[in-house]
């Protein structure tokens, strides 16, 4: 008896325009997150009226400075730094989308033009690293308004400096892949 399965495939005839399209759609979408995310740090202001950038809650390099943040700014702050975090998540998707889309894009068109790069295909699973990193990062900094803690405060800069480890290393190894492609 034949199977009255039905079966569906789609063919990608283009990957690399495909990729190309995600890439500055991922792109687009990370600059207009970027901006509307600035647009939130004129309330960043403790009770002193001096202010401060996300920056320094992302990654608290001293513990008096990022203690000095999540416990004295008034709840109007603390407000419109959860609201960054909100943002932040949505700006995630399209970052870290644009960062893997760049990196396949890169890869695929090296491989059309110059043999197999299988082994370097394992390194797109770095944006999705660092974008586990940023979650947790993101849930430290919301923790950490509603209570301090010096530890967890340690192991939010680490996270964040492997968030940013990644990110600046991933985008430096694609950068000079793609000029050895171009120039090679």
């Amino acid at each position: 008896m034949e199977s009255d399965s039905l079966h569906w495939s789609i063919v990608i005839q283009d990957p690399a325009s495909l990729l190309g399209w995600l890439m500055i759609i991922t792109a687009m979408a990370s600059l207009a997150m970027g901006m509307i995310m600035t647009a939130v740090q004129p309330f960043f202001f403790l009770p002193d009226n001096s202010s401060f950038k996300m920056m320094q809650l992302e990654l608290p390099r001293k513990l008096d400075p990022f203690r000095n943040i999540v416990t004295t700014a008034s709840e109007k702050v603390k407000g419109a730094i959860r609201l960054q975090l909100s943002l932040d998540y949505i700006f995630m998707v399209f970052a870290y989308g644009f960062m893997f889309f760049t990196g396949a894009l890169i890869i695929h068109l090296a491989e059309k033009h110059n043999g197999s790069l299988g082994s370097l295909k394992v390194l797109l699973i770095a944006p999705f690293v660092a974008w586990t990193t940023d979650i947790i990062e993101n849930v430290l900094i919301s923790s950490s308004l509603s209570r301090y803690s010096p530890t967890k405060t340690r192991v939010l800069y680490f996270v964040s400096l492997t968030k940013w480890t990644i990110v600046y290393l991933y985008g430096t190894f694609f950068l000079l892949l793609f000029l050895w492609w171009v120039f090679v």
